[in-house]
């Protein structure tokens, strides 16, 4: 009996543990790793928020006096763009998979900020004195434009820009004087927790519809104790829920990267992605679901990445090369590949495919080469053989008697492995299961596309990579195994 054979897949428990323990060990070290990119991380978003407040600064002060300023306006504009550009390049930078490949970027940004920064101090040195002369003789102060910083500013600012002094100050004037310190204190913290990426747009919201209910409440009543007791329990609540959003973070960001390694895996293809930012979930609870649906995706990934690494030594074993994953003129969820056979002489392969639902087929085929069609992802089809020769008929029905003899020793080494194959159905060698593998010859068959496309509602991408491939799977349709 030869023909197609269509099995089940199992991975054995005690080879699933082992497997999950070295990807757990695997995320610990991302996991280190990648504090140290986000610490480097968060000290460029603090910077940016320094270059963009000191600008700010600078505009404000010459309020009303900007055509007198124009040439050194356009230049200090022109020098914190160059910075908060180059500053973006290093954010946006996709993330590595080795931990150590993940420290010697983090020291790379650091760097590259430090020469950027310096850079910027320079040219703006000089246009930034002649504003303060200007002003000291148009104002009469002395040095109006020293360096000024507001540290914490953030990034997001349809959110950050609310104007938490102005809330303090309407409480203070209907305060006495023993609360006014604490009330300055409160909106403070609040506008710090606005800034920072750590607090769920969720308790954003709240800390600005407190702000507003009770300036609200302000002019209904006047100012309570009980306000200042309110708002002080509410920052308790959101530093505690920063600080578990914060752990949560950690375990997604190395789940993700984790992930991402693993998919890589499958080609030398680079993938634009990066986790996406803590300012994209709206609450922890999004956050831990994200988190838990990468880990889940990741286990059944590292599972299948190893059931794979093994056919392709066994095949090797008895006398077969596998290609990258074979993309056809279908949609396709599940994996195709090819094992040619090391016989130079043959043109016999044996055509493998792994469904979702873990299942596994394997069947003989003729194998053509040809050049690559310019079609997105597709590298390859399967076709009919009806209209093969009697010769050719036989010589197939021959091999497939042959791969009936090797089936059962392939089964039994990927046992020894921890690879269990259960029989669903073996088709005995008829004409009728007659295929042509066309494989089209590129160097990337799996490019990063393919990849962007089958996880583009995990993966973070950016606008332009969605874009880019957009469409470009709907003419992807699996082919289903046939039992019959």
């Amino acid at each position: 009996m030869s023909g197609p054979k269509i099995d089940e897949i199992i991975l054995l428990r005690e080879k699933q543990r082992a497997l999950e323990a070295l990807r757990q060990a695997r995320l610990e070290e991302i996991k280190k790793a990648t504090d140290e990119l986000n610490r480097e991380y968060k000290a460029i978003r603090d910077r940016i928020a320094e270059v963009k407040s000191q600008c700010k600064n600078i505009l404000d002060s010459v309020s009303g006096f900007n055509d007198d300023m124009n040439n050194e306006l356009v230049a200090i504009q022109g020098c914190c763009k160059e910075y908060i550009d180059k500053m973006q390049v290093i954010l946006n930078k996709g993330i590595p998979a080795e931990a150590n490949d993940i420290r010697t970027q983090a020291d790379e940004a650091k760097k590259d900020e430090q020469e950027a920064y310096d850079h910027y101090t320079k040219t703006t040195q000089e246009p930034i004195r002649l504003i303060n002369i200007f002003l000291e003789q148009r104002q009469g102060t002395e040095k109006i434009l020293e360096v000024q910083f507001a540290h914490g500013a953030g990034e997001g600012a349809h959110i950050e820009d609310y104007n938490f002094i102005k809330c303090a100050d309407a409480a203070k004037s209907q305060a006495e004087e023993q609360y006014k310190a604490q009330i300055d204190e409160m909106f403070e913290e609040f506008a710090a927790l606005v800034n920072n990426d750590s607090v769920s747009l969720e308790n954003k919201g709240k800390l600005l519809a407190f702000a507003n209910n009770l300036q609200q409440l302000l002019q209904q009543r006047g100012f309570s104790e009980a306000d200042l007791t309110q708002g002080k329990d509410l920052i308790f609540k959101i530093k505690a829920d920063a600080k578990e959003f914060d752990e949560a973070y950690e375990d997604y960001r190395a789940e993700y990267i984790g992930f991402l390694e693993i998919i890589k895996s499958f080609s030398n293809a680079e993938i634009p992605v990066l986790p996406k930012e803590p300012c994209r979930f709206n609450n922890l609870a999004d956050l831990q679901k994200e988190r838990e649906n990468i880990k889940n995706l990741s286990v059944s990934a590292n599972e299948r990445r190893y059931i794979r690494s093994q056919i392709d030594e066994v095949m090797q074993e008895v006398g077969y090369n596998t290609t990258d994953e074979l993309i056809l003129r279908a949609e396709q969820s599940g994996t195709h590949f090819v094992c040619e056979s090391q016989d130079p002489n043959s043109d016999t392969a044996i055509h493998v495919y792994m469904s979702e639902d873990n299942q596994i087929m394997m069947e003989v085929a003729p194998l053509t080469v040809r050049p690559q069609e310019n079609e997105t992802y597709v590298n390859g089809e399967i076709m009919g053989c009806d209209s093969i020769s009697e010769e050719g008929c036989a010589k197939l029905l021959h091999e497939q008697g042959c791969f009936c003899t090797l089936h059962p020793q392939i089964v039994k080494m990927l046992k020894d492995r921890g690879v269990v194959l259960n029989v669903i159905k073996h088709n005995g060698p008829e004409k009728k299961y007659a295929k042509t593998i066309v494989k089209y010859d590129a160097d990337n068959l799996l490019r990063a596309d393919r990849f962007i496309d089958m996880f583009g509602a995990i993966i973070n991408i950016t606008a332009e990579d969605d874009e880019r491939v957009i469409g470009g799977n709907n003419n992807l349709r699996e082919r289903r195994m046939n039992n019959t």
